[in-house]
């Protein structure tokens, strides 16, 4: 069909609902409809803009009450409202050739009391679709008439006019930026008590102001997830954030990573930063079990630590339990146990079902998890090490500033970030003073990580300061701050 043959059709459409005749035969399908009544239009699928049209101007106009069914649905208990008012109830039936057998045999069973009329559009095509809703408004005008109320202005009171003016909705939008958005959400799946919009708003604000305020002399950081993606954790750094980092500890910042990882984490961190600050770099490995410098190689026998007592006992008991998914087996080191989420039968009850193990139950041995792995390990080991080793160093008067990404109320950075100087660049918890993301779920990882080390601005006592005009926050925060 031509362009100038559908927009003739329109046309002629148009020009027939605005004539006499077609405008006096809908009112008088309509005549005596009171806005007391009610209409119930039953829509073919493929009709629902012309169902959608009738529905929001029929109600927002007042002209009566509307109820909107799919076709197929009108023998599920609309018969019921029928029953009782038959002589207040308008049906009409929108079909196509597919509904319209359907509707004929409906209607002949309606009581003679009730109104009922129907409009067809064969195939419900897209032209038909159009001509539709142009039937629509000829059929709003009618009922608008029969009820003595004009749709296009049905009139607002001084109470609509200051409802439509009221801030209330602006000011919750406004209150709802990226990282208040993933907060509520994770608060819904964790908690009965729900703290506001505004109650998280302030909490996000007053958080990062803190750390803005303070002087940062180290930095912490977790390394999966974090400095490297999850999918990418042996590839090496951008260059950007090795860049930030040779800058931070060049302008004397202490930096030290924590993380699940053992010698491997070891290896990539030596390959990734120059010679020249590796010696000064610490690293935390497994969860913070051992904390040595980044130039000793833990895989050298004066730097490998005894077992765990505590780790044996686990892992004899997930040998033996069905948790392992047939022929898997465990990577036990002497501090840590970490099992692949991939190599279990139901990683999602992981963490429920190993408290059936005694040692775990008793709080010998602790788990925690990681984008891709569960880590056990004993209760003495914690990234909160690493931290309080990076404390002494940096002394009194600055603080130490702590990233990581699974900051969930079991991941193995909850601890760490769960703490006056901690931001997410991943998972939050679901406590209101709890872990906090900097940019909720748009900005994650090492480009989230990237964006907060290039906003740690020297001081001239020699430490660094959150810059909160680099850090990129949501606009609505930089309004916050000026107003």
């Amino acid at each position: 069909m031509s362009t100038g043959s559908i927009i003739d059709q329109l046309a002629q459409r148009i020009t027939a609902a605005r004539a006499k005749p077609e405008r006096d035969r809908r009112l008088d399908i309509v005549a005596g409809l009171s806005d007391r009544d009610t209409v119930v239009a039953l829509v073919d699928p493929n009709l629902q803009p012309l169902g959608i049209l009738l529905e929001t101007s029929i109600w927002e106009s007042a002209i009566c009450s509307i109820q909107l069914s799919d076709v197929r649905n009108f023998s599920h208990g609309r018969h019921a409202w029928l029953q009782h008012l038959q002589d207040r109830t308008l049906v009409l039936g929108i079909t196509g050739s597919a509904s319209h057998d359907v509707w004929a045999n409906l209607k002949s069973e309606l009581p003679d009391e009730v109104r009922a009329v129907e409009v067809t559009y064969n195939t419900c095509g897209r032209l038909e679709i159009a001509l539709a809703l142009i039937d629509g408004l000829g059929w709003l005008e009618a009922m608008g008439e029969a009820v003595g109320r004009d749709p296009g202005k049905p009139g607002i009171g001084q109470f609509g006019r200051r409802m439509f003016e009221d801030p209330s909705l602006r000011n919750l939008a406004w209150q709802l930026a990226p990282a208040v958005r993933q907060k509520l959400a994770r608060l819904e799946n964790t908690t009965s008590t729900k703290a506001s919009a505004s109650d998280l708003f302030t909490a996000w604000k007053d958080h990062f102001v803190r750390i803005s305020e303070a002087e940062i002399g180290g930095l912490v950081l977790d390394y999966d997830g974090t400095v490297v993606t999850t999918e990418g954790r042996f590839d090496p750094p951008e260059p950007k954030i090795v860049s930030e980092l040779v800058r931070l500890r060049n302008a004397g910042i202490d930096i030290a990573f924590a993380s699940g990882r053992g010698k491997s984490l070891g290896r990539d961190v030596r390959a990734a930063l120059p010679p020249e600050i590796v010696d000064a770099v610490l690293i935390g490995y497994y969860n913070g079990g051992l904390i040595r410098s980044a130039n000793v190689d833990i895989t050298e026998s004066e730097h490998v630590p005894p077992s765990d007592p505590a780790l044996e006992d686990v892992a004899d008991w997930v040998r033996s339990s069905e948790l392992l998914l047939e022929n898997q087996l465990l990577k036990h080191r002497p501090l840590q146990i970490t099992i692949n989420a991939a190599d279990l039968n139901s990683p999602r009850s992981f963490q429920a079902d190993i408290l059936e193990c005694p040692t775990v139950r008793q709080g010998r041995a602790v788990v925690v998890a990681s984008a891709h792995s569960f880590d056990i390990i004993p209760a003495s080991s914690s990234k909160l090490r690493v931290l309080e080793e990076l404390e002494r160093r940096v002394g009194g008067g600055q603080v130490v500033l702590s990233v990581g990404d699974s900051g969930s109320e079991r991941g193995n950075d909850n601890a760490l970030l769960s703490r006056p100087y901690g931001v997410s660049v991943g998972d939050v918890c679901g406590a209101e003073g709890g872990c906090w993301s900097a940019f909720g779920e748009k900005r994650i990882g090492p480009t989230a990580l990237c964006d907060i080390l290039r906003a740690l601005k020297p001081t001239e006592r020699g430490g660094v300061r959150l810059d909160l005009d680099h850090l990129g926050l949501d606009e609505r925060f930089k309004e916050w701050c000026k107003g």
